[in-house]
């Protein structure tokens, strides 16, 4: 890890706190920043003038000094040898192994004529670069401040935040800025969602209409999944708040599909391009057809769901990311061509520039094709000027570049593993891959090192997004390597030739689906071995765990010694020999004038290290190691209980959980370790079964069906599969609609389950282990003489009918669920679908104490899916400081209504529309 040139990697790293620091920040405080750092900025200027002018003036006044030149002289004396300008002597194996050494003697000679000049009056040179380096990062800071502030008043444009914070309908307009991104549905998978950039140019509200650019997010239904980047787009939504990080004025949940037009010539060039590879690639089988373009262009709209899922346990998935391989590819196949023709050095460097602003185009504007191109710019544009580029200092120039131009990369965890990993790669894996060869030859020790140097450096940002370790990834990725290469550049041959001939382009559009299919083989066989994902603690505290522990093994493998390099004594002999009598003293009093420790150190690589030092780890470094490996040992075998999660995937310490079941309701309240209490079941047998599979509920020790509509009871039989248990079950008193009421009924009969009608003042308490859930009906105003056990066989499902819904609403059974588990307790008030009518009821019940509650109230379930009918005061009365409501994508009733939305005022409000199943514990309570 020595020989790095660090001079960037400070301001990159402060460029990048302080923008992380600005994406929230408002307007005013954006200036604020910027007017300390431009006055820190002037002072820094300042620094560096004054200093240049007195160096200037020290070294031109004093003779000494200008004849300090000679004290360089030193670093010529190879010259003086005439090694290098003579061929049979520079080709020897003996100078080139040795060649790194003379490097070290010159670099050592350059430092100390530096240091002697700087013992001499004057600023040094060392003040003079920090001074330097500060206004650098002054003034870039300044620069991004000011793009930021830029995108912070967009942001913050009214009236757009306003109608934002009512949950105004609105017509938009736009440019789409992003292809559109499937919304992971985690272990509770809903309708498919998509999430969209755009750039909006008319927004219209409420008579008024908007013409500035305001970018937005647009959160769609599975009409949106064919919406890509430079497409204009119409569409009606309704607008929310945005994340401030986010950049966007407002969050905007799509109301229908979109109406798109196409974009301009250089988007539909693209997207004939990526349309033809996906032809080209039509007859590939289902995973290399999909795994294909991923890698090429990062098209992974046809990737098949099982495949990314074990792509991300094998810890493979960044081979779908597009980066730094793609786009050397790209700039050598340009280059490479030009320079046929016979083309300078000016005209290659020009094509690479415009063949990787295409490529950008092409494989879409991603934090990893943005940071692989800006760095390949850099190394073309430092090629003009015939200077040479190295990694690290490349790769902190891009960091620079890009947050400067676009700040809102500072927290995309995309960016942050694209270039954490790119510094990994070059910084660890060539540290590693040295000390690995004492065991292993070259080529096999830089194979194993690069993965595992990238994967050790992305864990703890990868842990934060998914709490679990691939343990297989490296293993993984040296399996899966060898194919990557030749997956690509067949990928891009085909991207290239389906332009011209699309029955030409299945050539090699086939040879690299066999390329891809060994890849996904590599993936599907890896993450079906035991233990391939292990669980880890989520949150910073489990990225900060693996810091540590990666920071522990990093520090414990940098300390066994490199091997050295191989010396062929003979021929430095021979070497030596063919150096002239004059030359060879010269050389001689070269080496007395390096200092002690620098001559052992010359001795020590041009004879061969004694057979102690080429030991293997010390006993201290093993027993660490060794615990380390036991530790995780155990983690592995006990991490379901250690680390908080059950066998399932969700959180062992879940206590309520709001079911994304679509336009329908389902809460589940935990009861036992696998064991609930459930509230509705939801309108698809399929949705709840699947929801009770992940959360591990095997059994239901109460089933509360609130009222008879299709989006609460129609689930039942779903609840039912699989052998999982009702112990009994508590329900409406009014059997309307009628068919779903008996079929119902007949379900509950088919599995033996006793059921009774709710009344107000129902109350009872069950639990298992340290779990227990004590229930309360709070509200059961249905017809006393009608009885929802109706005999007969499951008949014609009702959706009910516009006349009857609001008697079948108000009739909803009211509840009251006080859950305790190993982390706290909650209380938590479902309303059912209750209208004005019965909520009025129930609040004239509360306030008048005939209907008493335990206790101030966590968490509500908003009735009737957070419709427009619903009455401030009972939420207000029972003032909740969480609010779930449930309720579908998409649906076709205006749920739930910004007047609601609006009601609830500071509570925080979790919808399964927009965030799949919610999971809440104890700890989730602000009280």
């Amino acid at each position: 890890m020595t020989g790095q040139d660090l001079r960037l990697l400070g301001p990159a790293l402060v460029l990048w706190a302080v923008t992380a620091w600005a994406l929230p920040q408002q307007v005013h405080a954006l200036v604020v920043a910027a007017v300390v750092v431009t006055s820190v900025l002037v002072v820094a200027v300042g620094a560096v003038a004054a200093a240049s002018v007195r160096s200037r003036s020290v070294r031109g006044d004093d003779p000494a000094v200008r004849d300090r030149s000679g004290v360089r002289d030193r670093s010529g004396v190879r010259d003086r040898f005439g090694v290098r300008d003579r061929p049979e002597v520079r080709d020897r194996p003996a100078v080139r192994g040795n060649r790194d050494v003379l490097n070290d003697l010159d670099a050592r000679d350059d430092l100390d004529a530096r240091d002697d000049l700087d013992d001499r009056p004057g600023p040094s040179t060392g003040a003079r670069g920090a001074a330097a380096l500060v206004a650098l990062t002054c003034g870039l800071v300044v620069a991004m401040l000011t793009v930021q502030g830029s995108a912070a008043l967009r942001r913050d444009a009214e009236p757009v935040r306003g109608w934002a914070a009512g949950g105004v309908v609105a017509e938009i307009s736009g440019v789409v800025r992003s292809d559109a991104v499937a919304v992971r549905p985690g272990p509770f998978p809903g309708p498919p969602r998509y999430v969209v950039r755009v750039a909006a140019r008319v927004v219209e509200a409420r008579g008024s209409r908007v013409t500035a650019p305001v970018p937005v997010v647009v959160l769609g239904g599975p009409a949106w999944a064919a919406v890509s980047a430079g497409q204009q787009i119409h569409l009606t939504g309704r607008l929310d708040r945005a994340d401030p990080v986010d950049g966007a004025a407002a969050f905007v949940q799509a109301l229908g599909p979109p109406r798109t037009d196409p974009g301009g010539v250089l988007w539909r060039a693209a997207d004939h391009v990526r349309a033809g590879l996906r032809r080209a690639c039509a007859g590939l089988p289902p995973d290399a057809r999909g795994l294909l373009p991923a890698l090429v262009v990062g098209d992974t709209t046809r990737l098949p769901p099982t495949l990314v899922e074990d792509l991300r346990t094998s810890g493979l998935t960044h081979l779908t990311a597009v980066s730094g391989a793609n786009v050397a590819v790209v700039i050598a196949a340009a280059v490479w061509s030009v320079a046929a023709l016979g083309a300078g050095r000016r005209a290659r460097v020009w094509l690479g520039l415009a063949a990787v602003a295409g490529f950008v185009v092409l494989a879409r504007p991603q934090p990893s094709v943005l940071r692989a191109a800006v760095m390949g710019s850099i190394a073309l544009v430092a090629l003009l000027r015939a200077r040479r580029s190295r990694g690290l200092p490349l790769l902190c120039a891009a960091v620079l570049v890009l947050l400067v131009a676009s700040p809102g990369l500072a927290r995309s965890p995309g960016f942050t593993l694209s270039v954490t990993a790119t510094a990994a790669l070059m910084v660890l894996a060539p540290a590693w891959s040295a000390r690995l060869e004492r065991w292993m030859p070259r080529p096999a020790a830089l194979a194993l090192a690069v993965p595992a140097a990238a994967q050790a450096a992305c864990g703890p940002i990868v842990v934060l997004l998914n709490p679990a370790l691939p343990t297989t990834a490296v293993p993984a990725n040296l399996l899966a390597g060898p194919a990557v290469a030749p997956a690509t550049v067949l990928g891009v041959v085909a991207a290239l030739v389906s332009v011209v001939s699309p029955t030409l382009a299945v050539v090699p559009a086939r040879l690299g689906g066999l390329a891809t299919s060994w890849i996904a083989l590599v993936a599907h066989r890896a993450a079906a071995l035991p233990g391939s994902s292990v669980p880890w603690p989520s949150g910073r505290g489990g990225a900060l765990l693996l810091a540590v522990l990666t920071l522990l093994l990093v520090a414990l493998t940098l300390r066994v010694r490199p091997r050295p390099p191989d010396v062929d004594r003979a021929a430095l002999e021979r070497t030596r020999r063919d150096v002239p009598d004059r030359d060879r003293a010269a050389f001689e009093r070269a080496r007395r004038d390096v200092p002690d420790r620098d001559r052992a150190a010359l001795e020590r690589t041009r004879l061969d290290v004694p057979d102690r030092d080429r030991g293997s780890l010390s006993g201290t470094t093993a027993l660490v190691v060794v615990a380390a490996v036991v530790a995780l040992t155990i983690g592995w075998l006990a991490a379901p209980s250690i680390l908080g999660r059950s066998r399932s995937g969700a959180d062992v310490d879940w206590a309520v959980a709001m079911c994304d079941v679509g336009q329908g309701d389902m809460l589940a309240v935990r009861s036992g370790e696998e064991s609930a209490v459930l509230v509705d079941v939801g309108p698809d047998p399929d949705s709840a079964d699947r929801c009770l599979t992940r959360l591990g509920v095997r059994h239901v020790d109460l089933l509360v069906l609130t009222h008879f509509h299709a989006d609460h009871v129609l689930g039942l039989p779903g609840v039912l599969s699989h052998d999982r248990r009702i112990a009994a079950a508590l329900v409406s008193r009014l059997p309307e609609p009628a068919e779903n009421a008996r079929s119902v009924s007949a379900w509950l009969d088919a599995a033996d389950i006793p059921e009774s009608l709710a009344s107000a003042g129902d109350a009872g308490e069950v639990g298992s282990g340290e779990w227990r859930v004590a229930w309360h009906v709070l509200q059961a105003d249905g017809d006393p003489g009608a009885s929802a056990a109706v005999a007969g066989s499951p008949g014609r499902v009702s959706h009910g009918g516009s006349a009857e819904d609001a008697d079948a609403n108000d009739s909803s059974v009211a509840t009251e669920l006080v859950v305790t588990g190993p982390s706290g307790t909650l209380r938590i008030v479902g309303l059912g679908d209750l209208e004005s009518d019965g909520q009025l009821a129930l609040l004239r019940a509360l306030q008048s104490g005939a209907t008493p509650l335990g206790g101030p109230v966590d968490v509500v379930k908003v009735a009737h899916h957070g419709s427009s009918t619903q009455e401030p005061e009972l939420y207000q009365w029972l003032g909740a400081p969480i609010a779930l409501i449930g309720v579908g994508l998409d649906n076709d009733y205006g749920h739930p209504s910004p007047r609601t939305l609006t009601m609830l005022g500071t509570a925080r409000v979790f919808r399964t529309d927009t965030q799949g199943t919610v999971l809440l514990s104890a700890r989730d309570s602000d009280r």
